[in-house]
């Protein structure tokens, strides 16, 4: 009885992240099939946020750690967030070219390894 409510997250965590975009591309290709969506400040905001909250989380989870010192994976996961932060704010404040998409794919890349 207990695994029916964490296969019911599973499930509308699939359904939101995966679904519901797939869905919501194929609707706007199918009535506005020419728009294209660059914009280049709301996607420097919205890469700007995303390295901000991943260097936050790795505050909170290098706080964590002292309380947990048994949690030996929260040092792991904080370094790789503060990595792919920094790298990813960086990434949004350079134009599009050559060091736009080495930033983005290097954060993500030094994100994994960690």
């Amino acid at each position: 009885m207990s695994g029916k409510p964490t296969l019911w997250w599973a499930l509308l965590g699939v359904l939101l992240s995966l679904v519901m975009p797939t869905v919501g591309s194929a609707i706007v290709l199918l009535f506005y099939p020419e728009t294209r969506f660059a914009h280049l400040p709301v996607h420097s905001l919205l890469e700007t946020s995303g390295g901000l909250m991943a260097v936050a989380i790795a505050g909170i989870l290098m706080v964590e750690s002292r309380r947990k010192p048994e949690a030996v994976c929260y040092l792991s996961m904080a370094s790789a967030l503060i990595a792919m932060g920094v790298l990813d704010t960086f990434h949004a404040a350079v134009e599009p070219g050559n060091a736009f998409v080495w930033l983005h794919s290097v954060a993500t890349l030094a994100g994994g390894v960690i």
